[in-house]
């Protein structure tokens, strides 16, 4: 893994999950499914990210991680109830 962000989208249930994007290196075979697998053995249960693996997370021209792109990527990916 390369870089990591983590957002809140809304959630009917619980209010809000974690959702991270993950840019892996190239040629990287690591999937979605295999880190919601290790998180799900090595953190508590409401933690758990939904996860979607990226090519580049989106920055500023500072280098700081666009995280209100993000937020509005994953409430398109999962839609608020």
């Amino acid at each position: 893994m390369l870089a990591a962000a983590v957002v809140a989208v809304e959630d009917e249930h619980s209010g809000q999950l974690p959702y991270a994007f993950v840019r892996t290196a190239p040629g990287s075979a690591l999937t979605a499914d295999e880190l919601r697998t290790w998180a799900k053995g090595a953190m508590a249960t409401y933690k758990v990210p939904l996860v979607e693996i990226v090519p580049e997370l989106p920055l500023t021209p500072t280098g700081k991680i666009r995280k209100t792109e993000l937020c509005a990527r994953a409430s398109r990916a999962r839609p608020a109830p």
